[in-house]
C-alpha cells in the first residue's frame, strides 16, 4: 500500500480504496435493510397491515411458525432493526474499528440467506418486503467480506485515512432515522381507505359508528368481547353499535349460536344475548334456548325462528359479506369509523378508534407527498452532509497504467 501526498491532493492506490467502497455500499445496503424492517415491524405489531395485505405472501409468511422467535414470540423484522442499527452504529466508529461492522454484516447475511430458503422451501411463499430485507442483509454481508479480506497490515499516515468518504457520519445517522422513523410515523399519517358501502349502509350519520363481525364460539372473539363492551359504555349514547355474524366452518356450534342471536335482535333483545352467548359455555341448540329464556325471549319461539329459511339466509348473508369483500383476515372484525381492526385488540387501541371516529373522516398526507417529503429530507441529509474531502482525493492508477 502507497500513499503520496501533494499540495491539497491526497492518492490512495490499492486496497484501501475497495475497503472506502465497501463501506460504503455496506452503509447503502443497511439503510434499505432498516427501512423494510422498519415496515414489517409496523405490520407485526399492527392489528390492520398498512405495507402488506393479510392475503399476500406476507402475510403468508407473517402466519407462519418462522415469523417470531421464541416463547416470547419476538417478531422477526424487530430484532432485525436492532441487528442493522448496530451495523450502521458500528460502521461509524473512527478508523479502522469501524471494520467491527463486517462480522455482525455477516452473521446477517447467513440468517438472510436461511430465511430466503425458509420461504422457499418451508412456507412456499415470498414476503416482498421480507425479500428485499433479506437480499440488502446478502449485499451488506458481502460488503463486510470485502472489508475483512482487503485489510492490510500496514499502518497510513493520520493524515491519509483510507476511510475517507464523501458523506459525514451525521449524514449516515439522519439516514438512519428516517430509515426506520418513515415507515413507522405512515400508518398515523395516511388517509385512511374509505368504508365499503356494504358497511357503511350499517352506519348513522352522528354517531360514533361500530360494525363487529363475530363468532359466538370464537375464543378471540370472546376475548375481546368485554373490551368493547366496555369502552362502547364509556361513550354511551354517542356509540350506534351492528353486530354480524360470521360463524366460521371450524366452529360447529357457531352456526346455530348465530341463527339465535339474529332471532333475538329482531325481537330487540340482541345486545342482551350476545352478552350472555359470549359467557355461555353452552352454544348446544338446548343451551341456546336456555340462555334465550334468561333475556326474556321465550323458549319455543326462538327455536322456531332459529329453524325458520330466513334466519339461515340472514346469517349466510352477513357470513359471506366480509369474504365476498376481500377482507375477511380473522376474528373478531370491528369497523370503527373509518378503521378496520382485526383481531382481540385492547381497551386503549379502540379508545383511540372512538375518538377518531368521533372527530369525523381523517384526511390525512396523500402518499405521493409523503414519499416526496422522505426522499428531499433524505437528499437534504446527504447536501448538507458532504464531508468535502472526496473533491481533494483521486485514485492514482495501478502501476503500469
Amino acid at each position: 500500500m502507497r500513499f503520496s501526498s501533494k499540495a491539497d491532493k491526497v492518492v490512495i492506490i490499492g486496497r484501501p480504496v475497495a475497503n472506502v467502497r465497501a463501506l460504503l455500499i455496506l452503509r447503502a445496503a443497511v439503510l434499505v435493510a432498516l427501512l423494510g424492517s422498519s415496515a414489517l415491524t409496523v405490520d407485526y405489531l399492527s392489528p390492520v397491515p398498512t405495507y402488506c395485505g393479510a392475503t399476500s405472501g406476507c402475510g403468508t409468511v407473517q402466519q407462519s411458525a418462522f415469523s417470531h422467535l421464541g416463547a416470547a414470540r419476538i417478531p422477526l423484522p424487530a430484532l432485525g432493526l436492532v441487528g442493522f442499527t448496530a451495523v450502521l452504529t458500528l460502521s461509524l466508529l473512527p478508523g479502522s474499528r469501524r471494520r467491527a461492522a463486517a462480522p455482525i454484516a455477516l452473521i446477517g447475511g447467513f440468517g438472510a440467506g436461511a430465511l430466503l430458503l425458509i420461504q422457499w422451501l418451508q412456507i412456499h411463499a415470498f414476503c416482498v418486503f421480507c425479500v428485499t430485507v433479506d437480499v440488502a442483509a446478502l449485499v451488506a454481508a458481502a460488503a463486510g467480506a470485502v472489508m475483512l479480506f482487503t485489510q492490510n497490515s500496514e499502518s497510513a499516515p493520520s493524515s491519509l485515512n483510507p476511510f475517507a468518504e464523501p458523506f459525514k457520519d451525521g449524514a449516515w445517522i439522519a439516514l438512519g432515522v428516517l430509515a426506520v422513523t418513515a415507515p413507522l410515523l405512515w400508518p398515523s399519517l395516511r388517509p385512511l381507505p374509505d368504508v365499503p358501502r356494504e358497511i357503511a349502509a350499517y352506519y348513522v350519520p352522528g354517531k360514533i359508528n361500530v360494525v363487529e363481525f363475530v363468532d359466538f364460539q370464537c375464543p378471540f372473539c370472546r376475548l375481546y368481547h368485554p373490551e368493547l363492551k366496555k369502552v362502547a359504555a364509556e361513550y354511551g349514547e354517542r356509540v350506534h353499535l351492528v353486530r354480524l355474524d360470521l360463524p366460521l366452518a371450524m366452529h360447529p356450534l357457531a352456526r346455530g349460536a348465530a341463527r339465535a342471536h339474529i332471532c333475538a335482535v329482531a325481537r330487540g333483545r340482541g345486545e342482551e344475548l350476545a352478552n350472555a352467548l359470549m359467557e355461555s359455555e353452552d352454544l348446544t341448540v338446548a343451551g341456546l334456548l336456555k340462555t334465550g329464556a334468561a333475556v326474556g325471549l321465550d323458549p319455543k319461539a326462538l327455536e322456531k325462528c332459529m329453524n325458520a329459511p330466513e334466519t339461515d339466509r340472514a346469517a349466510s348473508k352477513s357470513e359471506e359479506l366480509l369474504t365476498r369483500l376481500g377482507m375477511l383476515q380473522g376474528l373478531p372484525t370491528t369497523f370503527v369509523g373509518s378503521k378496520m381492526i382485526v383481531g382481540a385488540v385492547e381497551a386503549p387501541a379502540l379508545r383511540e378508534a372512538f375518538d377518531q371516529a368521533a372527530l369525523g373522516a381523517h384526511h390525512g398526507v396523500p402518499a405521493p407527498i409523503y414519499v416526496a417529503v422522505v426522499a428531499l429530507a433524505a437528499a437534504a441529509s446527504l447536501w448538507f452532509g458532504r464531508s468535502g474531502r472526496g473533491a481533494r482525493r483521486r485514485v492514482a492508477p495501478a502501476a503500469g497504467q
